[in-house]
């Protein structure tokens, strides 16, 4: 199996402001790509992006007591809503998003977008945001996971704590190694997360169920549903020097993974 990614400043019609960058891939299931946007909140028109996101988007967003989550809600909603418009050429408002929770009956959780392309391929959507940035992963070749997390936003206590959340026993680092430990330990919790948001799982199955590798190439070792050999890929993206973030691609259908997750 080969990869690439890197930057690719093609505008896909996209958001001024934005930052683009496309990942393509070779798999058993054939050739794909991914095209992941950046927008930094303090990029964002709020005044636009209030009239171009559904009132429950808009709502959702200032529920949040601080500012800054606030635009990151409506940064993501906003710019999903564009992007997804874009592929379908209808108005923002238009695009047929869906945020169901499997867990309650809140509109929150993964976007789904309910229409095809007009020849027939379906859009798959990942939507992320961590500090001061969001991103959304768009793709019509397979289904796609992204998260991203912002290191400046962590102190180095935290860090110690992602490796037990991961399972990862001992735990690795001494808390006070530096930002090449604090790198490594985010590393492997976008990685791991992106996986699970590819599957649709999400939160759903336990982070310690996956397997990911910690060295410079990110791959599955192991996770819920069989040998992930084949299954999928990911990547490790390049979002700017204050995040680590991660893309991971699924080679077969979201159903295949809505079965049982215990091991």
């Amino acid at each position: 199996m080969t990869t690439s990614a890197g930057r690719d400043h093609r505008p896909l019609k996209l958001v001024a402001g934005t930052d683009v960058e496309v990942v393509r891939w070779t798999s058993p299931a054939g050739n794909g790509e991914c095209t992941v946007v950046w927008l930094p909140t303090d990029r964002l028109d709020t005044q636009v992006a209030s009239t171009e996101v559904t009132t429950g988007e808009r709502q959702r967003a200032a529920r949040y007591a601080h500012e800054s989550d606030r635009l990151m809600s409506l940064g993501s909603a906003w710019l999903t809503r564009r992007l997804v418009a874009n592929l379908l050429d209808v108005a923002p408002l238009q695009a047929p998003i869906v945020r169901d929770c499997d867990r309650c009956d809140k509109p929150h959780g993964r976007p789904v977008v309910g229409a095809a392309t007009k020849d027939g391929t379906t859009i798959q959507v990942s939507a992320t945001h961590s500090g001061r940035l969001v991103g959304v992963a768009l793709s019509t070749s397979a289904a796609v996971g992204v998260d991203v997390e912002d290191l400046q936003g962590r102190g180095p206590h935290v860090w110690p704590t992602v490796w037990r959340v991961l399972g990862h026993h001992p735990v690795p680092e001494d808390p006070e190694a530096g930002p090449e430990a604090a790198r490594t330990a985010a590393t492997a919790w976008v990685r791991t997360e992106a996986v699970l948001k590819a599957t649709g799982q999400g939160l759903a199955v336990s982070s310690r169920t996956v397997d990911i590798s910690t060295e410079e190439e990110p791959r599955v070792i192991r996770w819920p549903w069989g040998d992930p050999t084949g299954r999928v890929s990911l990547f490790d993206l390049n979002p700017g020097r204050r995040y680590v973030a991660a893309l991971a691609v699924i080679h077969e259908g979201r159903n295949d993974f809505t079965g049982s997750h215990h091991m």
